[in-house]
């Protein structure tokens, strides 16, 4: 019988995150990949990690618990994960009304303590952004906060996660559960069966139908299309990680969205630059079920909207155009926890555009939920029950 402790279904960024702290803790662990890791969401995000981008509450603090355990992995993970925090990112001006609501969400009272806003005049932007469009003359800095290179990221968590013992085994894909009456005891795949005390769904977008075989057919994670145009590689170009105004509007606010054609697109804007040079542009959100398809009204707004930003891209070779899905929930917040009334089952799930920026306490949270049986606070925000 091949029997661990946890199997973990999923090898993206919570799933390895889950991997590896569940292997830190001594546990014996299977992780169960239907394809490899960074294939699905992991591999198609820009890696920003910013708390303004976060819902004030709950979800923000979720947030801050995870910011403070990436600096802890990058010193106890062997090997580059990526890491470039509190370089500061900038949110880009570029009318009136952007600047007026700038300025309010500067006066916002959920500010956390020992951080802050700061608005950039056209001087210190430029200094800053030497490329940007010089008709751009105000953009708001979040010093505290940065960004990850997910591949390496996700592949450190991998690699010390299996040098701790952990067993990945990919191309393996769930097809079914094994139970006794209400426990789950382990999972049927394409490649037999595998045994486990406690299994744990990673599957970000496809988490409810992951729950759906389980009976659980309500949960509402559905999957949010992300649009993404690589530029070939060239010399610095983009400073930093740089988002439009209205990237929480549309994330947070679509229904103040008056354009048909943003409406359908969710389309805003960040681009940020690798380390090997590719310039990424991102910036749709919109719900097309599972097509992984490109769309010309997506990308030609993403273009447009970066190549005014930065002019120079205009003389750039587009090198690739791809997509991703991520896992959206209607309240923001991923399901993490029990599903129901199931036991030796654990949900981990439903994080959207956030899956990076919070693996690290998600990870967490499943190992205290598997070793203790209970999170060290409180995450009934998080719980399955709010949409059974």
């Amino acid at each position: 019988m091949n029997k661990s402790d946890v199997i973990v279904i999923g090898a993206g960024a919570v799933g390895s995150a889950s991997a590896y702290f569940l292997a830190r803790a001594g546990k014996k662990v299977t992780v169960l990949e239907k394809k490899d890791s960074c294939m699905g969401t992991g591999g198609a995000t820009g890696g920003l990690l910013s708390w303004f981008t976060k819902k004030p509450g709950y979800h923000l603090e979720l947030f801050l618990r995870s910011k403070v355990l990436f600096p802890q992995l990058a010193e106890e993970l062997e090997g580059d994960i990526g890491l470039q925090y509190d370089v500061g990112t900038l949110q880009i001006i570029e009318n009136e009304l952007e600047y007026d609501l700038v300025k309010q969400s500067m006066l916002r009272e959920d500010i956390p303590q020992g951080f802050h806003l700061e608005m950039l005049d056209h001087k210190q932007l430029h200094e800053y952004e030497p490329y940007m469009a010089d008709d751009l003359t105000n953009a708001l800095l979040i010093p505290e906060s940065g960004y990850i290179d997910v591949f390496k990221y996700i592949y450190a968590l991998v690699a010390n996660a299996k040098r701790l013992g952990a067993v990945f085994h990919n191309e393996t894909e769930v097809t079914g559960f094994l139970r006794e009456g209400d426990r789950v005891i382990g999972v049927h795949t394409n490649k037999g069966d595998f045994y486990a005390d406690t299994v744990v769904n990673c599957c970000g977008t496809w988490g409810g139908k992951i729950a759906a075989m389980l009976g659980y057919e309500t949960l509402p994670i559905k999957p949010r299309r992300g649009q993404i145009v690589a530029m070939e590689p060239c010399g610095p170009r983009v400073m930093h990680m740089i988002t439009s105004s209205s990237y929480q509007t549309v994330k947070f606010h679509p229904e103040l969205i008056t354009d048909e054609t943003i409406k359908r697109t969710g389309y805003t804007f960040a681009l940020e630059q690798s380390e090997a040079g590719t310039i990424l542009i991102n910036g749709t959100r919109e719900f097309a079920d599972f097509d992984k398809g490109i769309t010309f009204d997506g990308i030609r707004l993403m273009i447009q909207g970066a190549a005014k930003v930065y002019p120079c891209l205009k003389d750039m070779k587009i090198m690739r155009m791809f997509s991703g899905l991520r896992p959206y929930t209607p309240d923001g917040l991923p399901i993490v926890g029990k599903l129901g009334d199931l036991e030796g089952f654990i949900m981990a799930c439903g994080h959207e555009g956030d899956g990076i920026a919070l693996s690290p306490i998600t990870g967490s949270i499943v190992a205290d939920l598997v070793c203790h049986g209970q999170a060290p606070f409180d995450i009934s925000p998080l719980s399955s029950r709010r949409f059974l």
